[in-house]
């Protein structure tokens, strides 16, 4: 069921991109008229006939890709870019701490019903009581450094802006400062809170993002840190969302 929910994913995305087949056609016919353009010129004496062989292979080739294009599997079909979004695996540019990190990430499906890549090099996924815990792998000493985690819930009944308002008006009475940021677009399209206790270098900080989740509920994002964690482990998770992505409920 999940793997043909993320089919019907690739399949809806490429039915509503048929824009980009028609410019796929359009460059692909320039290049077979360029082609023939080209050994003509290499010909000491073009006729018809060679002309129109040229244009028949041509025109078999780029049949041939188009019908590839159109007939392989939907995850297959997406012209190249959807492969790249959803491959199981690919390589990242994170930008930590001011220096650019090239970090293998893997593909998560969860049956909540979303996507998320994972650096499983640094973190771990829990389930626990219905909720998704991205865990560091190496937390250090408990004694010392605070708890560090990103948390991923589903609330079927309520929206992004109630969730928002009532986290925000929760988050007032337990934090020293709260800033509520409103709409956003990075790292994903929602709400953000961002609340902490000071300034001091494990003083704690959370961060809320509120995103609709399709179906009349949300989803609730909680990363949990401390101020010195909010560059490292902070952008980390915040990569990770830039690939958050819901996948649409069969019918």
């Amino acid at each position: 069921m999940a793997k043909d929910a993320f089919d019907k994913l690739i399949e809806d995305t490429l039915h509503s991109k048929t824009e980009d087949m028609d410019v796929y056609k359009s460059i692909t016919f320039d290049k077979i008229s360029e082609e023939i353009q080209r050994r003509e010129h290499e010909m000491k004496r073009p006729s018809k006939r060679p002309r129109m062989k040229i244009a028949a292979a041509l025109a078999v080739s780029f049949i041939a890709t188009a019908a590839l294009l159109l007939t392989t599997s939907p995850g297959q079909a997406a012209l190249g870019r959807f492969i790249d979004l959803f491959a199981p695996e690919k390589t990242v540019d994170q930008d930590i701490e001011g220096q650019k990190e090239p970090t293998d990430v893997t593909l998560r499906e969860d049956k909540m019903g979303y996507l998320i890549y994972i650096d499983e090099s640094t973190y771990k996924v829990e389930e626990i009581d219905g909720q998704d815990f991205i865990l560091p792998l190496n937390p250090g000493d408990s004694s010392v450094y605070p708890e560090v985690y990103m948390k991923i819930t589903q609330e079927e009944s309520k929206s992004p802006t109630e969730l928002y308002a009532e986290h925000e008006a929760a988050l007032k009475t337990q934090y020293e400062t709260v800033i509520a940021y409103g709409d956003v677009e990075y790292p994903l399209e929602g709400k953000m809170l961002y609340a902490n206790q000071g300034d001091e270098w494990n003083s704690e900080v959370v961060k809320y993002y509120f995103t609709d989740n399709t179906q009349g509920g949300a989803f609730i994002i909680e990363q949990k840190l401390f101020l010195e964690a909010s560059e490292g482990h902070g952008a980390r998770f915040d990569n990770m969302l830039k690939d958050f992505t819901i996948i649409p409920a069969e019918d």
